[in-house]
């Protein structure tokens, strides 16, 4: 069967979108061919919006369209609070954890992309509607608020078309750019964001405050959006309508010319990639899918989590050796990619078993720079948090592995695991 008849079997959405069958690169000068599986490259990336990862929470859609969130909810990114849009008041909030799927309340179908950051999660249903919750103090979930330090929202609340909050926001992205501020990507193409905008995360082409609602930015035509979910991270990138990649914000290291750490708000065009299908951010490294397949990736390299064979840090992008890719996802000195077989591949640091291949490293300033999980195919979609990572497959269902402090796995246990284990209850 099939990949595409298997996701339908198994009742998943698939949305198809062209490939730029024949684009030129400025990496190889090859023209790229359309691989044996084109489906599945065309596929992966609304698949992909279906499962996400924070540093410690793990949130996914099942193929009805309900989501479901577990692990840690310090923050309320877990959404299941009693009251939509109710604040949580007090200085110290109690932390939470959920070592089991908890249902969200209104989402129980009709979801079509879930977006977890570092202290928060957003969501979008199959009209478009956007919601966000968890930690709001700059404003990032873009419903109109600014809480106080402190001050968090448990359940969905819903972010704003306006500054005067008169609509909801329409969009079929979100990503969030650390625990400063997230950005939307409306159906025609404007990347939209709300936050703090003090080292440019809003795309505005200057350094101003920041905004509790959606503002609209320099970018008005994005395909597709890719952000981080680490705590001191200011950096985002997109895919534009040509398959070229943009970043802006700022970065411990370049983006991507080997010289421009700080963007000063503007968007700044990543240089050589001309066919970009999908861009991810880690800790301090970024890493581009083209249509072809192949992975592009610059930045920390100190666990091998580039990809490469080494662990030379990358100013500029360099090829990995992860090969026919359809999804990637980046953790902490780690990534896991999602193969046009669906097997899933991850690289980089394993002291915690969130490589999933068994045989965690009892030295973590080992590199681990080739290991491939036990998941051999029947991967959709893959999400890595902090030291965990998680696999939608094509059944439904949900396996994760690394660690578990915090239920993160989703297995009932708060023990880590060096393989992938079933999620319980999803």
């Amino acid at each position: 069967m099939s990949f595409l008849r298997r996701l339908v079997a198994f009742g998943f959405p698939v949305l198809i979108g062209g490939v730029a069958c024949g684009a030129r690169s400025e990496l190889d000068g090859v023209p790229n061919e359309a691989g044996a599986d084109l489906g599945m490259h065309d596929a992966m990336p609304s698949l992909q919006k279906r499962i996400t990862a924070g540093p410690s929470h793990t949130c996914a859609i099942n193929p009805s369209g309900a989501l479901y969130c577990w692990g840690a909810n310090e923050f309320g990114e877990l959404g299941n609070g009693p009251t939509p849009a109710t604040p949580i008041l007090g200085s110290n909030p109690l932390p939470v954890t959920f070592d089991t799927p908890q249902p969200i309340a209104n989402m129980a179908a009709g979801m079509v992309m879930v977006s977890a950051w570092n202290s928060g999660t957003c969501a979008i249903d199959a009209t478009g509607a956007t919601y966000c919750w968890g930690e709001d103090r700059y404003g990032q979930l873009g419903n109109g608020s600014m809480l106080s330090t402190g001050e968090i929202y448990v359940a969905p609340s819903a972010v704003c078309a306006d500054t005067e909050c008169t609509s909801q926001l329409n969009a079929v992205a979100v990503a969030g750019v650390g625990y400063y501020a997230n950005c939307f990507l409306s159906p025609g193409g404007l990347v939209s964001c709300a936050g703090t905008n003090a080292y440019g995360e809003m795309a505005l082409g200057k350094l101003t405050d920041g905004s509790a609602t959606p503002q609209p930015s320099l970018i008005t035509n994005a395909v597709a959006l890719g952000g981080s979910t680490y705590t001191f991270d200011h950096a985002i990138c997109a895919v534009l309508d040509s398959g070229r990649a943009v970043c802006w914000g700022q970065m411990v290291y370049s983006f991507g010319d080997g010289l421009t750490t700080d963007t000063n708000g503007s968007p700044f065009m990543v240089p050589h990639i001309v066919d970009a299908l999908e861009v991810a951010i880690g800790n301090d490294d970024i890493c581009v899918v083209r249509h072809d397949g192949s992975m592009f990736c610059w930045g920390d390299n100190q666990e091998g989590q580039l990809g490469d064979g080494t662990t030379i840090d990358a100013m500029t992008p360099v090829a990995t050796t992860l090969a026919n890719i359809g999804a990637v996802s980046m953790g902490d000195h780690f990534m896991c990619a999602v193969t046009s077989a669906g097997a899933v591949e991850c690289i980089g640091e394993n002291h915690q078993g969130q490589l999933g291949n068994g045989a965690p490293s009892a030295d973590p300033t080992k590199p681990q720079t080739t290991w491939q999980t036990a998941l051999a195919s029947g991967a959709v979609g893959v999400a890595c948090g902090e030291c965990h990572a998680c696999a939608l497959l094509a059944t439904g269902r949900v396996s994760c592995w690394g660690c578990n402090f915090a239920g993160q796995l989703g297995d009932g246990t708060t023990t880590s695991q060096a393989s992938p284990v079933p999620v319980t209850g999803f």
